[in-house]
C-alpha cells in the first residue's frame, strides 16, 4: 500500500497509509516513538504547518485531524469534509488549511480551505470544482493570499497539468501555466509570493523565467 511521510525535525519523522496507522519514528535509529489515535480509516493526505506547530492528516472518508505537534500531539480539532481527501496543504503560520478531495456524489474534485482560527467551527470555502480530474501538489501561502495547485483536467491527453492560482481577498482565479509530467509537476511559491515556482523554473504573469529557484 501506500504510505505518507513528513519530517517533524532532524530527530522525528511521521509515517500514515493504508492500514490507517500514524506512526512517529526516531529518524536517527528507525525506533518507532509513539503511535497516534486514528479511528483505523485508510489514510491518504498527511501534512504539517510550515511553523512546525500542527499536523495534519486526512482519510478515505473525508475525515480531517488537527494535531499540535507537542510531545503528545494533543488533538486541536476534527473536520468533516465530503469526499475522500486527496492532498492537504497547511499555511505557514497555521490558521487555515487546503484540503484537495474527489466528492463521489457529484463525481467531481475540489478544492477546499478550512480556517483553524475558528477551531474548525467556520464552514469550508470552496475554491474550485470540476469534472472528476487529479489534483497533484498544493501549495498555500496565508501571508499573501495565494493557494497554487496543479490540476489534471479530465479532458487533457498527455498529462498536460494546469497549474491553477487563487487570490484569497478578490476569489480570482487563473491558469499561470500549462506542464507536461507523468505524475505531477514539483510546485512551490516564491519568498515574496508573486511567482510560482514550476518543475524548478520560476513562473511571473504567466511567463517562464530562465532564473533558477534554487
Amino acid at each position: 500500500g501506500s504510505v505518507s511521510i513528513v519530517a517533524l525535525n532532524q530527530n522525528r519523522v511521521i509515517t500514515a497509509g493504508d492500514d490507517g496507522s500514524v506512526r512517529v519514528w526516531n529518524a536517527e535509529t528507525g525506533n518507532i516513538l509513539q503511535y497516534l489515535e486514528n479511528d483505523g480509516q485508510r489514510i491518504t493526505a498527511l501534512a504539517r504547518s510550515g511553523d512546525g506547530r500542527f499536523l495534519v492528516w486526512g482519510d478515505a472518508n473525508g475525515r480531517i485531524e488537527v494535531r499540535h505537534c507537542d510531545d503528545a500531539f494533543t488533538p486541536v480539532t476534527t473536520f468533516n469534509v465530503e469526499g475522500s481527501v486527496s492532498v492537504l496543504a497547511v499555511s505557514d503560520d497555521g490558521r487555515a488549511l487546503v484540503s484537495g478531495l474527489h466528492n463521489q456524489t457529484r463525481n467531481t474534485v475540489e478544492l477546499q480551505l478550512l480556517r483553524l482560527a475558528d477551531g474548525g467551527n467556520a464552514p469550508p470555502v470552496t475554491l474550485d470544482s470540476v469534472p472528476l480530474s487529479r489534483i497533484g501538489r498544493v501549495v498555500f501561502n496565508s501571508k499573501h493570499g495565494r493557494v497554487v495547485a496543479a490540476v489534471l483536467p479530465q479532458s487533457e491527453t498527455g498529462e498536460i497539468w494546469q497549474i491553477q492560482s487563487w487570490q484569497m481577498d478578490s476569489g480570482e482565479r487563473r491558469v499561470v501555466a500549462s506542464v507536461a509530467s507523468p505524475d505531477g509537476p514539483g510546485l512551490d511559491l516564491t519568498e515574496d509570493g508573486l511567482a510560482v515556482v514550476v518543475a524548478g523554473r520560476i513562473v511571473r504573469d504567466g511567463t517562464t523565467s530562465d532564473e533558477s529557484s534554487v
